[in-house]
């Protein structure tokens, strides 16, 4: 079951950040590990499933060095 109760607070993150996305089409996941918030793709490829879409793009965001598994910390606020 997803944890709804942060999501407007996750949206609002994004909007203070000035993140440009198309609103009326953003999909929440669950993750084992993380929340993904996806924007969902266009024309054709809006008809797949969330979690399809969710696979894709963490295959090719990994695949272009721009997801990686490393020994880190994370700054994280749930305050904002």
């Amino acid at each position: 079951k997803v944890d709804t109760s942060y999501q407007a607070r996750i949206m609002n993150q994004l909007h203070r950040l000035g993140g440009s996305y198309d609103w009326d089409c953003v999909t929440f996941t669950m993750g084992p590990v993380s929340i993904w918030v996806l924007q969902c793709r266009h024309s054709a490829d809006a008809s797949q499933s969330p979690s399809k879409v969710v696979i894709e793009t963490f295959c090719r965001l990994h695949e272009g060095g721009i997801l990686y598994r490393a020994n880190c910390l994370v700054n994280w606020c749930v305050k904002l």
